[in-house]
């Protein structure tokens, strides 16, 4: 197995990358063979260095441009032919990584995706999928930012294959799909949310109509879908805001009972803690790519890694592709 690295995406690229890269090769003997480092190769092997290895540890592949946040990514694509996130998708491709893991330019990572790697048969628009957690475990959300603009066809085939993640990665034998809406009555909503509950009526999936956001994270479904939009609004509101409960909280603790603060807040630290969560399944081009957010540090690139390398274990981008071809024939 071999996972592509984007070491040179991200704020904190190369350092937070290959610091991550650093800390996954740690936890096992053969980890470092699995990691392919894209980027400028004198730059990444001076950071090998920097973190005590002899600068030879991984792979790595040269790409001599990088994607910056401020570039649109219709234009890098163009302008920037190697970039380190066209190389890892190239590697994808090609058959030389099985997965490719970037913290750097969203849109840019989504479009070099698609246009590269295309889109599975009966896909038309790819999607981003998280794994938040819940009352009753996580669950998966999609789209959190790839489509912004869909249609009631793409949020159809993010069910579909959100099921097949929800099952193999999360270990539900029946997903419950459910359509993130204003109301749960099947006639609330705008006419996107309208013409997308009538889809999934019919779907083979275990539809069971539309969430409120509520229900979100008390365990209302186990695939919740939504446009793009409202799921990336959706999920930073619900970073920040866990962040300021948990200020709050310490604040709160600190102020009545100060001698039980240090393990509470230990606790709370870690569950509200983005960096465990690794980052958004690209679901829907015929090849395995993950997307993190750009100010990820060493540790969610490291919890990212390993997210991908648990992503090909299981076997989920096969998965998801016999999902869709089976939805497209009727099965």
């Amino acid at each position: 197995m071999r996972i592509a690295l984007d070491a040179m995406g991200g704020d904190g690229a190369p350092t937070s990358t290959v610091d991550g890269a650093w800390a996954y090769a740690a936890r096992r003997p053969e980890a470092a063979a699995e990691i392919v480092l894209v980027g400028d190769e004198s730059a990444l092997r001076e950071e090998v260095r920097r973190v005590g290895g002899g600068g030879d540890e991984f792979e790595i592949l040269h790409a001599s441009q990088v994607v910056d946040m401020q570039d649109s990514a219709v234009d890098a694509l163009r302008s920037k032919p190697d970039s380190s996130v066209a190389a890892g998708v190239g590697a994808v491709r090609d058959g030389h990584a099985d997965i490719l893991v970037s913290v750097g330019h969203t849109g840019a990572a989504v479009a070099a995706a698609t246009v590269g790697l295309r889109t599975l048969d009966g896909v038309r628009r790819p999607g981003l999928a998280c794994l938040p957690e819940g009352d009753k475990g996580h669950f998966v959300l999609v789209d959190v930012g790839a489509n912004v603009h869909p249609k009631p066809e793409h949020l159809l085939a993010y069910g579909i294959m959100g099921a097949e993640v929800s099952r193999i990665l999360l270990d539900v034998a029946e997903p419950r799909v459910g359509l993130l809406n204003v109301g749960e009555e099947a006639g609330k909503g705008n006419a996107l949310a309208k013409e997308t509950h009538d889809l999934f009526a019919t779907a083979p999936v275990q539809f069971i109509g539309n969430v409120e956001g509520t229900g979100l994270f008390r365990g209302a479904a186990d695939v919740v879908v939504c446009e793009g939009f409202m799921g990336n609004v959706l999920l930073k509101t619900a970073e920040g805001l866990s962040s300021h409960l948990v200020d709050t909280f310490a604040r709160l603790v600190a102020e009545h009972a100060p001698e039980s603060t240090d393990a509470v807040m230990r606790a709370l630290r870690d569950w509200s803690d983005v960096a465990t969560y690794g980052g958004a399944l690209l679901l829907g081009v015929n090849g395995a790519v993950i997307i993190g957010h750009g100010a990820t540090d060493g540790r969610g690139v490291c919890s990212m890694l390993d997210q991908a390398r648990r992503y090909v274990e299981g076997g989920v981008q096969d998965a998801i592709t016999e999902g869709v071809a089976a939805a497209a024939e009727g099965v």
